[in-house]
Formats: structure tokens, C-alpha cells, sequence
């Protein structure tokens, strides 16, 4: 009886569980508004990540790679001429588009020997021929994209974002250790 009658009353013999929570709300868009960055610190900043704020000159770049050097002569002459790259290194190389165009590169892209002749070539100028370990080659510069460089001054209220950010995480670590 004594278990019948626990039963049937029993929402009156237990309690609901009940947790006492604290619990706090880390804002890193409020902490990053209290950071302000020394002139010497955006500097560092900058010169530490120059590679972020600068773009290398890059050429777009054709190249066919033959087998002797009087076959690359032979080559170099067509396009003097005023023949297709494409359909001389087709023709003459056995290189499709795909293989001939290497599309934008910049200088550390490329095997030295290569780089140094088409960063030091003229835009349409074909060059050549140059010997490496793959054989002869001929290249033609069709594009060239100069180098860039965001100024100190365009690049500072980026890096002030960059440290105010960095430094909000911080504290949020910290905060939550």
C-alpha cells in the first residue's frame, strides 16, 4: 500500500532539479575596440609582413623545349618571321597550348636560366635559346604585370584591424583559462 500510495502522489515527494549557472559573455568585437597599437607597433607589423602588402612583378609566359640547339634556331627563326608560337611549338616541339603557355608567373616560378632570360626580355620579345637540363628552349613574353606595393599609409588601418583582432583572441584565451 505504502508503494501504491508513493505512486500515485508522487510529483508531491520529488522536486525539480535545479542548477545555479553564472555564466559570462566574452565579446572579442567590444576587447578589440579597447586596443590601440603604437606607431611602432603597425611598423613592425608592416615590415614583418611586407609579403602580404607586396606583389612581385609577374610575366605570362610561352616556352617550347627542343631537343638540339640548331632545332630551337629553327624555332627562334619561324617566329621571327612572324609565325604562331603555339603552331611552332605544335609543330615543331610536339607541345600543345597547355604545355607551351605557362600563364602568369613571377621570377621564382621558373629554373633560373629561364627566369632570367624572360624577366630580363621585352613584352612580345621571343628569346633563346637557352640550354638547361630539359634541352633547348625558346620563349616569347606575351604579358607582363608590374610589381605592386600597398604604401604604409594605405596598409595601416588594415594592420590596426589585423593587431586589434589578434590581441581581442589573446584576451579571449586568456579570459577563458
Amino acid at each position: 500500500e505504502l508503494e501504491q500510495y508513493y505512486q500515485d502522489f508522487i510529483l508531491e515527494f520529488t522536486e525539480p532539479e535545479v542548477r545555479d549557472i553564472d555564466f559570462i559573455v566574452i565579446s572579442g568585437n567590444e576587447i578589440e575596440k579597447t586596443v590601440t597599437p603604437s606607431d611602432e607597433e603597425i611598423s613592425n607589423y608592416y615590415k614583418s609582413h611586407l609579403e602580404r602588402f607586396e606583389t612581385p612583378e609577374q610575366r605570362q609566359v610561352l616556352q617550347m623545349v627542343l631537343g638540339s640547339e640548331e632545332e630551337a634556331i629553327d624555332a627562334k627563326n619561324a617566329l621571327t618571321k612572324g609565325q604562331d608560337f603555339y603552331k611552332v611549338a605544335k609543330d615543331m616541339a610536339n607541345q600543345n597550348q597547355e604545355d607551351t603557355d605557362f600563364g602568369l608567373v613571377s621570377k621564382d616560378m621558373l629554373v633560373e636560366e629561364i627566369s632570367t632570360a624572360a624577366f630580363s626580355a621585352a613584352k612580345n620579345k621571343v628569346v633563346g635559346p637557352i640550354q638547361t637540363d630539359l634541352g633547348w628552349h625558346i620563349v616569347k613574353v606575351i604579358d607582363v604585370k608590374p610589381a605592386t606595393k600597398v604604401s604604409y599609409e594605405k596598409a595601416k588601418a588594415e594592420i590596426v584591424s589585423d593587431i586589434r583582432r589578434d590581441r581581442a583572441y589573446e584576451a579571449e584565451q586568456d579570459i577563458i583559462k
